[in-house]
């Protein structure tokens, strides 16, 4: 079923949850948030390869729900 889709966009807590899924899936994984001390990392990977990563510095704020927004936004762009 994961096949189907074009690009899964799990946290970092998923995303090692689900790697022994996602190692074989064909599409795009964007992984959202990982936690690097004053930065927070983005990264795009296709088949096991990491195409992009991206560090931006961690908001003081603490806000819940950017993850379900992200996904939202990418699926009316698709």
């Amino acid at each position: 079923l994961i096949d189907a889709s074009i690009a899964v966009t799990p946290n970092f807590r998923e995303f090692r949850e689900l790697s022994d899924i996602l190692k074989d899936y064909k599409g795009y994984v964007i992984v959202k948030g990982i936690d690097e001390g004053t930065n927070v990392k983005d990264i795009l990977i296709k088949k096991g390869t990491v195409l992009k990563e991206i560090v931006h510095k961690k908001d003081e704020k603490e806000v819940r729900g950017t993850g379900c927004a992200f996904s939202s936004s990418l699926l009316c762009f698709l």
